[in-house]
């Protein structure tokens, strides 16, 4: 699953979600059926492997773009993202460059405590497909789910947590409202600090730079 929140909630139901299964997951032959019935802006892959890689990535961020197309004059869109190794490539910098977003690269080991997603997303959307995956086992004869129920499970839940819900707090608590107003102090006590830190508007130093790209 590849997701991505936004601050502003008209934006947050445009947003893609990206849903990758391995080729063993998916036959061939269903393929182009299961893909032709996901909502709008959920889209099914069925690759090798099911593991995420630089060529996906760029391919979302492509998707990304195409979704804030129509917000680009009232917003300028910054897309924060860890420092795994298959995000940080020159390749997902120009990718970012040609969809006119800004990255915002989340220091390495630093995701459970800055990345909204993590912080407050995937913890509700669990919990929201398990609910509607036991849900069609109570429906189905013997409890077995189809995998056409099954991806109709997780796209509910993409529907009711992901779009459905409002995630500026969950940004806010993070840091990433202006001068950092709002950051919880649960955050504030993960970084090792009692109150927002200053950080100024020049050029970082190497050593910071390090802790972004490790």
């Amino acid at each position: 699953l590849i997701a991505i929140l936004c601050d502003v909630e008209h934006v947050q139901e445009v947003l893609p979600t990206v849903l990758v299964c391995n080729e063993r997951t998916i036959p061939e032959k269903e393929y182009a059926a299961l893909k032709a019935a996901m909502p709008p802006n959920v889209f099914l892959l069925r690759q090798r492997s099911a593991w995420s890689s630089t060529a996906l990535t760029v391919y979302t961020i492509k998707l990304l773009g195409v979704a804030l197309g129509p917000f680009m004059e009232q917003y300028t869109p910054l897309l924060s993202f860890d420092a795994a190794k298959i995000h940080i490539p020159a390749a997902v910098f120009a990718a970012c460059r040609r969809a006119r977003l800004l990255p915002l690269l989340i220091a390495a080991s630093l995701t459970y405590a800055l990345q909204p997603l993590d912080i407050r997303a995937f913890h509700p959307f669990k919990i929201q497909v398990q609910k509607e995956y036991q849900a069609f086992r109570l429906r189905t004869p013997g409890g077995v789910v189809s995998l056409q129920d099954w991806l109709a499970s997780v796209c509910t839940a993409i529907r009711v947590v992901l779009r459905g819900r409002p995630w500026a707090r969950a940004f806010d608590s993070a840091g990433f409202a202006a001068n950092q107003v709002g950051i919880s102090e649960h955050t504030l006590a993960l970084l090792g600090f009692t109150e927002p830190v200053q950080v100024g508007a020049g050029r970082p130093f190497v050593e910071q730079l390090r802790s972004c790209f490790p």
